[in-house]
């Protein structure tokens, strides 16, 4: 049987399939040159050239979720700023990009 329905699956490419139609967030993609890549369980993935993995010189990545804390957040730069200088690496905001709401 597992067989038989291995054997009778095929892929349409005439179908269009948006992937990010199941999740129940959206993120704003206009910011940071990322592409979207794809969606993984319930998160997405962005990068610079949509390749696995990124050969971008950069070597940038994003990997989005859901969240499920329900936590207000009063100073949201402050707390990127603090968990980007948990890296062992020197990292820092964009000024240009500190647009947080």
């Amino acid at each position: 049987m597992i067989k038989g329905s291995l054997l009778s699956s095929y892929v349409d490419s005439d179908v269009a399939a948006d992937p990010r139609a199941a999740l129940n967030y959206t993120v704003d993609e206009s910011l940071g040159g990322l592409k979207f890549h794809s969606v993984m369980g319930n998160g997405m993935l962005f990068n610079r050239d949509l390749k696995t993995p990124t050969e971008s010189e950069d070597k940038a990545m994003l990997v989005t979720d859901q969240s499920f804390a329900k936590v207000k957040i009063d100073h949201k730069i402050l707390l990127c700023e603090s968990k980007i200088k948990q890296y062992p690496d020197d990292y820092s905001l964009i000024e240009s990009k500190r647009c947080m709401k």
